[in-house]
Order: C-alpha cells, then sequence, then structure tokens
C-alpha cells in the first residue's frame, strides 16, 4: 500500500543509521528506497502488496524490492533508473526464487 511507503523509508534509514552510515548518506537511502517503492506499487496495481527485504550485513547496504514492473519501452521508463541511478552505488534487477528483483546497494565510505 502507497501508505507504507513512508515506514519502508524510515526503516531503510534507521537499518542504515544502527550500522553506522554516515547522516550523509541516509538521505540517499531514504530516496533510493521511497522511489524503488514507487516502482513496485505501479507494478503491483491497486490490490496487490510488495515485499522490502534490507541487508546490512558487509560494507554494503542491500535493499530488494519486489514486484519488479516490466517495461513499457516509453521514455517515463527512463527517469525512474536515471533517479535510483543518481541515488545508489549500483540498481539493477536480479531473480531471487525465480521472481524478479530491484536490487539497490549502497558503499559504506570508509570513516575518515
Amino acid at each position: 500500500m502507497p501508505t507504507h511507503v513512508r515506514t519502508a523509508r524510515l526503516v531503510a534509514v534507521t537499518v542504515a543509521r544502527r550500522a553506522g552510515w554516515p547522516e550523509g548518506q541516509l538521505e540517499s537511502v531514504r530516496q533510493g528506497v521511497g522511489e524503488a517503492c514507487a516502482l513496485a506499487l505501479r507494478a503491483a496495481g491497486p490490490d496487490g502488496s510488495l515485499t522490502v527485504e534490507l541487508d546490512d550485513r558487509g560494507p554494503s547496504l542491500v535493499a530488494r524490492v519486489w514486484p519488479v514492473p516490466t517495461s513499457t519501452g516509453t521514455s517515463d521508463d527512463d527517469l525512474p533508473w536515471a533517479v535510483l541511478a543518481g541515488l545508489t552505488d549500483d540498481a539493477a534487477i536480479e531473480q531471487q526464487d525465480g521472481v524478479s528483483v530491484l536490487r539497490l546497494s549502497w558503499v559504506n565510505p570508509p570513516a575518515s
């Protein structure tokens, strides 16, 4: 549900913060998860649901969101990917248990 996107963003930021991520990167995590959820909701339809999975093990924070929308072949499909490319270190579609999943990752910079 669209009302839960805010919750997904807050949880992602909380996970990143507790894992020691610098404050400067938290906004990219919040916006990236929000954009990924918006894409997934478009694919899920009005009565559908989406799944968000966060993994903070290792040097990266990884968010996986599904379902993933199929491309309509229009230039409107390019904008969300451009936004995700600017907010993450990597954004890609991967297969997980036979399901297409949008995978976002951010690499935690070394402490200075």
